[in-house]
């Protein structure tokens, strides 16, 4: 293994992944901001963001530790050294899950397509489960590269867009936060 690859495998891929999991998956629609963010106004809002971002840091860092002090390095070996015997419940709990995330990303590519090109709602689930067997059928390394080239190019889009953001509507943002009466959705009169 060179010296680019071995960087590349340790530093990149592991947060690249992980960002596209986590932001396509959880964060993709923006729904969960507009629930659980940016309804208590700017300043609360800010708030949950870095909590969200501090939590989501100390979960992986300790993930990832455990996984180096345990010296597991797949899947199946990972959840049998944390859960012990209750690994088959997760496993099962898992696969539910999964069924469960792909019927509602199916069902939002359907529905974007839909809003953005007029195209019929069944084509945009037929294209997104046809993404997933074509992503699962070339095997975990094609999966790897994908995720890490696509977060990557992820990232630079989102701060592109923040700077674009902060360059056009930087006084708007600024006027909210002064506007802000910090309740976090309690009136506390």
């Amino acid at each position: 293994m060179n010296v680019t690859s071995s960087w590349l495998k340790i530093w990149i891929m592991p947060g690249a992944v992980y960002q596209s999991v986590a932001v396509g998956g959880a964060y993709g629609t923006g729904r969960d901001v507009v629930e659980w963010v940016s309804q208590y106004g700017a300043i609360a809002g800010l708030a949950s963001l870095i909590l969200i971002a501090v939590l989501m840091a100390l979960v992986t860092g300790i993930t990832f530790e455990f996984a180096v002090r345990f010296q597991v390095r797949d899947y199946r070996v990972f959840f049998k050294k944390l859960l012990g015997p209750f690994w088959v419940s997760y496993e099962i709990v898992f696969l539910l899950a999964l069924l469960l995330v792909l019927a509602v990303a199916s069902s939002a590519a359907g529905k974007i397509l839909r809003d953005s090109f007029d195209w019929p709602n069944s084509v945009g689930v037929v294209l997104m489960l046809s993404l997933v067997i074509l992503f699962s059928y070339f095997g975990r390394k094609w999966v790897e590269i994908t995720l890490t080239f696509w977060g990557l190019l992820m990232s630079v889009l989102l701060m592109a867009y923040a700077a674009l953001t902060f360059m056009y509507k930087g006084d708007a943002i600024v006027e909210v936060f002064h506007s802000d009466d910090f309740n976090f959705g309690h009136d506390w009169n």
